[in-house]
């Protein structure tokens, strides 16, 4: 359920905040509407790499918000409560709910700083794609019997390493009038 709301309440912003203004710009020019659909592939296909980026950080985001679903159900569920440690329980569950949120909304924070193309969004990208890399690939040399490594997230590290990309997060850096490092 949380990956159909995440991409959902996605799209409708990027429908509502970038290609609205690009539609009504070209009203007000041609005096006719262009198709909604059309708009919305330009802006996609401007920067491939960055749509792509963005479209594997919302999946992450989904996974965390997912996961942060799961863990308000265990919270409030009976055989937690039913434990003999419930309390220390509740304790530990309410813990990992408050770090998931947190952990979501850097999430969401990554892919919404991707999309504005901001050198801060890069690293923060990089980092949570990188600890999730690396975290699922130990995991993975644990039990070799399941199959726990999470491509997207080693996907997208190979991705904003690309030399483009790179360059790409550096050169809005340096349109803006800033240094870039």
């Amino acid at each position: 359920m949380a990956y159909v709301v995440v991409f959902t309440g996605l799209l409708m912003n990027l429908a509502l905040l970038v290609a609205a203004p690009r539609i009504h710009d070209r009203r007000l020019i041609t005096g006719t509407a262009p198709n909604k659909w059309s708009v919305m592939y330009e802006i996609l296909a401007e920067r491939p790499l960055i749509t792509i980026l963005l479209i594997l950080q919302l999946l992450g985001l989904s996974e965390a918000a997912a996961t942060t679903v799961k863990i308000i159900q265990a919270t409030g569920s009976a055989y937690v409560r039913t434990l003999p440690n419930s309390h220390s329980t509740m304790l530990r569950l309410i813990g990992a709910l408050v770090t998931m949120t947190g952990v979501t909304g850097l999430w969401l924070l990554g892919a919404i700083g991707l999309w504005r193309r901001r050198n801060w969004a890069w690293w923060l990208v990089l980092v949570l794609n990188g600890l999730s890399a690396t975290v699922s690939g130990a995991l993975q040399m644990l039990t070799l019997n399941q199959f726990l490594l999470d491509i997207p997230a080693t996907i997208t590290v190979v991705l904003l390493l690309l030399r483009s990309v790179r360059t790409d997060f550096r050169g809005a850096k340096a349109a803006t009038g800033q240094v870039a490092i």
